[in-house]
C-alpha cells in the first residue's frame, strides 16, 4: 500500500512512523506541508493518490483529512487531543471526525475509552504505544555511565533527569520546584533538564532563581542519537506532566533502567506501578515530587530495583520493532471499513 501520512510538522515521532510503515511492507509518503484547509489536503490526495491515508492528531490534521474526502482515513490521537482537547470547545470537532474516520490509532486505553465514549467502534480503535527501539535504548555499562558523569562533574551526584518539552502542558516548572525542594534536604542532588520549548527562557531564569546555584543543567534540545547516554547516565526521572498519552520519554527512561517519578494520569499509570518501578504524585504538587525525589533519592538499593522492574515492563510490552507490527491489520481494517461505509458526511 502506498500510505500519506500527514503530520503538522516534521518531529522524530514522524520518522519513527515512516521507517516503521517500511518495516511492515508498505510504501509511505511523509508530507509535513502547513494545512489549513481541506483544499490543502485535496491537493497533496490528488498529487500522492494514496491507498490509504494515516493522519494526526485528529484536531485539525485527520479532521482536514476528512473533510478532504481521504479514504481510507487512519486517525492517529497524539494523546492530547482526546485526554485534553475533546474535553473542551473542540469536543464537536473531534466527535465529527471520529465519525468519519475508517480505524483510530491511539497509545493508551485512557485515549481508547475516550474514543469509544465518543462513538468510535471498539472494533476499529488500535492501540499503539509510541514505544522503544530496544536496540538503542538500554542500560549504559557502568563504564560509559561513569564517563559520562566524569564530563558532566557530577561523580558524586544522584542526577535527577527531565526530558519533556518546555510547554505548559508539561510542567516542567513543578519539576523545578519539587526538586529545589528535595535539594534542600540531599545536597548531592543535580537537576538535569534536556530539551526546549517556548518556556524554556522563563524556566532557565526561574531554575536560578529556586534553586541553589550550579545544580541545574539545561542541555537544550538533544540529539536523537544522544538521549539515550543523557537519560542512562542519570538515576532518576521525573515527569510533571498534566495531560499525556503514553510518554515516549517516559518509556525510553524505563528502557534504560531508570526509576520513575511522574504525575498521577492515566496516561502513566498504564506504564507506572507506585513501590514497583517507579512512584506517582498528584499532578502538580511540588511537595509531593519532592518527598518522591528524597524517597530514593536516598535508597540507591531501591532505585536499582525499581529500575529493573521498569525495564522488565518495557521489554514486554513497549518493544517498538514487534509492537509496529500492527500497523499491516490496521490498515487492512481500514481498507475494509472504508469499502462498506457510505461517503464522508457533511461538516456540522
Amino acid at each position: 500500500m502506498r500510505v500519506l501520512y500527514l503530520s503538522p510538522g516534521h518531529h522524530a515521532h514522524d520518522d519513527r512512523f515512516v521507517e516503521a510503515i517500511t518495516a511492515v511492507g508498505h510504501e509511505p509518503v511523509l508530507s509535513t506541508a502547513a494545512l489549513a484547509r481541506p483544499e490543502d489536503v485535496a491537493r497533496i490526495l490528488a498529487q500522492v493518490r494514496p491507498d490509504i491515508v494515516h493522519a494526526g492528531p485528529l484536531e485539525p490534521i485527520a479532521r482536514l483529512a476528512a473533510e478532504a474526502g481521504a479514504r481510507p482515513l487512519v486517525a492517529m490521537s497524539w494523546g492530547f487531543d482526546l485526554l485534553r482537547d475533546a474535553q473542551g470547545p473542540a469536543r464537536e470537532r473531534i466527535a465529527w471526525t471520529l465519525g468519519q474516520v475508517d480505524a483510530l490509532l491511539v497509545d493508551c486505553e485512557a485515549a481508547a475509552a475516550v474514543a469509544t465514549r465518543m462513538g468510535m467502534p471498539p472494533g476499529r480503535i488500535f492501540r499503539l504505544p509510541w514505544g522503544v527501539d530496544l536496540t538503542r535504548f538500554r542500560p549504559l555499562s557502568c563504564f560509559a555511565a561513569a564517563a559520562w558523569r566524569r564530563r558532566m562533574g557530577w561523580e558524586e551526584a544522584v542526577v535527577v533527569v527531565s526530558a519533556r518539552a518546555h510547554e505548559q502542558l508539561y510542567g516542567i516548572d513543578v519539576v523545578i520546584d519539587g526538586f529545589a525542594a528535595a535539594a534542600a534536604s540531599l545536597p548531592e542532588l543535580r537537576l538535569l533538564v534536556l530539551g526546549d520549548g517556548h518556556l524554556t527562557p522563563r524556566l532557565r531564569a526561574y531554575a536560578n532563581e529556586r534553586c541553589p546555584a550550579g545544580r541545574v543543567v539545561f542541555t537544550g534540545r538533544v540529539p536523537n542519537s544522544e538521549l539515550a547516554e543523557h537519560l542512562g547516565g542519570a538515576d532518576i526521572y521525573v515527569a510533571a506532566s498534566h495531560v499525556d498519552g503514553s510518554s515516549v520519554t517516559l518509556l525510553e527512561a524505563m528502557a534504560v533502567g531508570l526509576p520513575v517519578v511522574v504525575s498521577d494520569i492515566p496516561g502513566n499509570r498504564e506504564w507506572v506501578e507506585p513501590g514497583f518501578n517507579g512512584l506517582l504524585f498528584p499532578v502538580a504538587d511540588a511537595p509531593a515530587l519532592a518527598s518522591s525525589i528524597v524517597e530514593l533519592g536516598g535508597d540507591s538499593a531501591t532505585r536499582a530495583a525499581m529500575g529493573a522492574h521498569g525495564l522488565a515492563v518495557v521489554e514486554a510490552r513497549a518493544d517498538w520493532q514487534k509492537n509496529r507490527l500492527i500497523l499491516s491489520p490496521l490498515y487492512r481494517v481500514a481498507a475494509s471499513a472504508a469499502a462498506e461505509r457510505p461517503q464522508a458526511a457533511e461538516r456540522p
